[in-house]
């Protein structure tokens, strides 16, 4: 049976019915980073026992795509392009956090870590890397045996983006609810978050 999809406009409001499905106390994984703005949203609005926080830190490449680059108007933009400057922002903004092991950074593509955690383990799974189909859809598979049964799969930028860019989120989220019988439950614009959860019969 289907369930209707909740309809937010910004991320505090998705955030907050997000809290309403989750169990309290979550554990959480942020894959892309950047500064960690969303970072201090999850921390505010969640209040996960642990945010495990996944980012390079460098300007690269995702090795699940081809392309080393968006396209169109932001073609001059790397599929990873955060920088050292922003690991050590977010090393000093959750310096108390990280000490407690409330966070842990990890430093690296979702590829390098994903094995290091356990099956069944996330509670709220929310990726904003590489943007590109390929890399979409690999993150989405990899990271989905970690998640907990009835927890979220969640993430970013589902949206054609109007620069002409080759964002493949929406392909990818799609595909994935119909190979892995996942539904829509939230889906936030402007903000263009997102949530699936596992159909339930």
């Amino acid at each position: 049976m289907n369930t209707q999809i909740i309809n937010t406009r910004w991320r505090f409001e998705y955030l907050n019915e997000v809290k309403k499905i989750i169990p309290k106390s979550p554990t959480c994984i942020e894959i892309g980073v950047l500064e960690g703005k969303f970072s201090e949203l999850i921390l505010t609005h969640l209040n996960p026992k642990q945010l495990h926080l996944v980012d390079p830190w460098q300007i690269g490449a995702d090795k699940n795509s081809p392309a080393t680059h968006y396209s169109g108007k932001i073609s001059h933009i790397p599929t990873a392009y955060s920088v050292d400057n922003q690991y050590h922002l977010v090393k000093n903004k959750f310096n108390n956090q990280i000490q407690s092991k409330s966070v842990v950074l990890h430093r690296g593509y979702s590829y390098d870590y994903v094995e290091s955690f356990d099956d069944n383990y996330f509670d709220f799974i929310y990726i904003d890397a590489c943007h590109l189909y390929a890399s979409v859809k690999a993150d989405l598979e990899m990271f989905l045996p970690k998640l907990k049964t009835n927890g979220l799969m969640c993430g970013h930028d589902y949206f054609n983006d109007p620069r002409g860019s080759n964002f493949g989120v929406i392909q990818a989220v799609d595909e994935f609810c119909e190979k892995f019988n996942f539904q829509m439950a939230i889906l936030s614009k402007p903000s263009s978050d997102w949530a699936l959860m596992k159909k339930q019969y």
